[in-house]
């Protein structure tokens, strides 16, 4: 072969892909962390020291677990690449930093009061969704489920005294005071306005409750390409869709804010009000549906796991719109008031199909005429 046909030195035979980015895992997965550092830091504000130490428990745990599942897979050691990292602070982010426990007084009489969120909820949680759910499919790029969903499924099963919704801690609360119920809860008058949902004044998980730095954070993962906009904007319009159609057929199973809306409805089609006011109700119930429990946390962070989520655009957009029915179901329907773990946990599970059925047709594929 002459000197003129030699492949250059510096050239790279390989198989395909041939695309070749700067952007490695490690720096996902830590611009990841950094972009939910802002609202670790506001459920440290608003829930107190212990909520530092419910995302060191559940951090340091998952980090251990993949070190010692790596070792006894005979692998190299994977902690730098910030997965287990991101795993455990997503599941800090959708525990609640204190439990309601039961206390017998001196009269004899019991009281609920706020205790530390029990040192297992973390600890189990994280070997669950390390352990299990991503070393047992394969390690990272082989699961099924997203992590750090999976294993909040399994402590809420396994603790639900512990992580029950019913009663979580208020920001700002002290810990011996006694809580009062979500948004979403279907038993409660509670009523909570847009801005302090979007903005963290309610009550709900560590990580979840503001909105606004979640989105904050999301923007820049967007601007970079790390999440594509499809899903989360898909999984948002398909709830609100749906949430608007399920709230006039299920009012009575519904939040006490939805019985409003609906009330608000009846009234704009009896003459009792107009269009503009109806649609500011409108929007406001948008608002709470968005903003309520841990929606926005799914939608952005959650849903999106570059695993867990499908390949293309349009699996993308599909994704986001069954996972927004599925949320809307589950809120209307079931006796649970929060529905955005499951609905994630069971589209992971039909991903391979929803990659099959909006797999880009190859250039020049003619499609087969059935006979």
């Amino acid at each position: 072969m002459s000197n003129e046909s030699a492949l250059p030195s510096n050239w790279v035979i390989s198989a395909s892909p041939h695309i070749r980015a700067a952007e490695s895992t490690p720096r996902i997965m830590w611009s990841v962390v950094a972009c939910l550092v802002p609202a670790a830091i506001w459920g440290a504000y608003v829930f107190g020291l212990w909520a530092l130490y419910v995302m060191f428990m559940s951090v340091a745990t998952c980090v251990a677990t993949e070190y010692v599942c790596n070792r006894i897979r005979g692998r190299a050691p994977t902690i730098a690449d910030g997965s287990a990292v991101v795993t455990g602070l997503l599941l800090a982010f959708v525990l609640p930093s204190h439990t309601v426990v039961s206390r017998t007084l001196a009269d004899g009489s019991a009281i609920s009061v706020l205790a530390p969120l029990d040192w297992k909820v973390p600890v189990f949680g994280g070997i669950f969704a390390i352990g299990v759910v991503k070393h047992c499919f394969g390690g990272l790029g082989h699961n099924i489920w997203n992590p750090a969903l999976a294993g909040r499924a399994f402590v809420q099963l396994s603790f639900l005294r512990h992580v029950s919704p019913a009663a979580w801690p208020w920001p700002m609360g002290a810990p011996d005071a006694v809580t009062g119920a979500t948004s979403l809860s279907k038993t409660s008058d509670a009523f909570f306005s847009v801005r302090d949902l979007f903005f963290g004044w309610c009550p709900g998980c560590i990580g979840e409750v503001s909105a606004f730095l979640l989105l904050i954070g999301a923007v820049y993962l967007i601007a970079k390409g790390y999440v594509d906009w499809r899903l989360p904007l898909g999984y948002m319009v398909s709830l609100v869709a749906f949430a608007t159609l399920f709230a006039i057929l299920s009012a009575d199973r519904q939040p006490a804010w939805v019985r409003l809306y609906v009330q608000q409805v009846s009234a704009f089609r009896t003459g009792a009000i107009g269009f503009g006011e109806l649609s500011g109700h409108w929007l406001t119930f948008c608002g709470r549906e968005l903003f309520s429990g841990g929606l926005m946390l799914g939608a952005l962070y959650m849903a999106t796991d570059m695993v867990t989520s499908p390949l293309s655009p349009r699996g993308q957009a599909y994704f986001g719109i069954g996972c927004g029915l599925l949320t809307a179901l589950i809120r209307a329907f079931s006796g649970m008031p929060e529905g955005v773990c499951y609905a994630i946990l069971l589209m992971n599970t039909v991903r391979p199909y929803i990659d099959m059925i909006s797999r880009p047709r190859v250039l020049g594929e003619r499609k087969e005429k059935k006979p």
